[in-house]
């Protein structure tokens, strides 16, 4: 996501990362709809751009 300048949800993802590295599972799970709420919404956007791009 930091490659598409997506900072927000790449520190997002860092979080799951470092979490998952940590086996901090809890966090993960208390976490997960958050980061899947915020993916969607980026990949809704980036589905809109491409179409207006058309």
């Amino acid at each position: 996501m930091a490659t598409i300048n997506a900072m927000d949800i790449s520190a997002h993802a860092k979080k799951h990362e470092f979490a998952a590295k940590e086996n901090n599972i809890d966090f993960i799970l208390e976490d997960s709809k958050a980061f899947l709420d915020e993916y969607t919404d980026i990949l809704d956007r980036i589905d809109a751009a491409m179409k207006n791009a058309e």
